[in-house]
């Protein structure tokens, strides 16, 4: 957001020390990453890629003490990080932290993009950043919730069944029975480990040694491997197994062939405006044919695909210096992902 909105910025900081700070906090971020403001500049929404290039928006809503008491914040994420703040943090300060905070979820997006790309989902949605769950369409009107552990995603997963009762019965059976092995392989190593023996031998000493365990299972379990003390075709098993894609495993457990995504699970489109966050623009005369119409442009670039209103994405356009203008039509980058997109300016009639 450069340009009219940092110009609108520029007038309000002359009027108070508050707006005077926001002002240089925001400069300090880059004018770049913020994609929105309110009127009064307690309200700031950010723009954040993380190492993937996913996009996330973070909210940060100022009171009247700032910068005496933290701001608060909100984003498109599985649980929130605890933002440490001071007198003397500022805005960059909360930034750096969200960037540390998606950095803890990178394993757990990987996977959620595996299950999103390999097998049938049922009512997939856009955004779904902060969803930990997915429902999977099996087979013959058979459905499996999936919970997954943000912290711990190669974790097995919560389930739950849904669909006829002979169905329902059949998949569970197979479900109980398979996730025995693995529970068998997570419990005798961890049995293993926390005695004294396993303890010394594996050089994990320490009040912090059980939690050491869980950090670094793969160490732990060819430190074990190397005492043959536990059947080796196990554990290479559970190594094994653990390597693999998601889908393939939740195929071996369930015993049964998972669907590929669906053609519209493949281009699944986006619905809210990723401007004004709205599904749908609201009703209004000045607005024309567009009053109360839904998304109609998209970002052409996969990997974005994110939808806007024209009209909202012509606004935004108009307000960056790098705009071209040829005709009706506005050139310029996705606010999101930078990628070239352009809109038509007779949206309003």
């Amino acid at each position: 957001m450069e340009c009219a909105e940092q110009k609108r910025c520029q007038e309000l900081a002359k009027s108070s020390s508050f707006y005077r700070r926001i002002y240089s906090e925001v400069e300090e971020i880059g004018w770049e990453h913020l994609v929105r403001f309110g009127e009064d500049l307690r309200l700031l929404s950010f723009r954040i890629k993380d190492k993937k290039g996913r996009v996330h928006i973070l909210q940060i809503t100022l009171d009247g003490s700032y910068p005496n008491h933290p701001p608060s914040i909100s984003a498109d994420v599985p649980y929130l990080f605890n933002l440490k703040w001071s007198i003397n943090s500022r805005l960059k300060d909360a930034i750096q932290q969200f960037h540390k905070h998606l950095e803890k979820l990178q394993d757990f997006w990987n996977l959620m993009d595996d299950i999103d790309h390999s097998i049938l989902v049922s009512d997939l949605r856009y955004p779904q950043r902060a969803l930990s769950h997915r429902q999977l369409n099996l087979s013959n009107d058979n459905y499996i919730i999936l919970s997954i552990d943000a912290n711990d995603p190669t974790s097995l997963p919560d389930c739950r069944f849904l669909g006829s009762d002979s169905g329902v019965e059949s998949l569970r059976a197979m479900w109980k029975k398979n996730c025995k092995r693995w529970y068998f392989i997570f419990c005798f190593y961890v049995g293993y480990i926390i005695t004294e023996k396993g303890f010394r031998n594996c050089g994990l000493v320490g009040k912090d040694g059980f939690k050491f365990l869980f950090r670094k299972v793969e160490e732990v379990l060819l430190a074990i491997m190397s005492l043959g003390d536990l059947p080796l075709k196990m554990t290479k098993l559970f190594l094994r197994m653990r390597d693999k894609p998601f889908s393939e495993n939740l195929a071996h457990l369930l015993d049964i062939q998972l669907h590929g995504p669906s053609s519209i699970q493949k281009t699944d489109p986006q619905t809210e405006c990723g401007i004004c966050y709205a599904q749908y623009l609201p009703i209004d005369d000045e607005l024309g044919d567009k009053s109360g119409s839904g998304t109609d442009c998209t970002c052409e670039n996969n990997s974005c695909s994110r939808a806007f209103h024209s009209v909202c994405l012509g606004d935004w356009l108009r307000s960056i210096t790098t705009t071209r203008q040829s005709f009706d039509v506005l050139f310029g980058n996705c606010p999101y992902c930078s990628d070239p997109i352009a809109v038509k300016t007779n949206t309003r009639k």
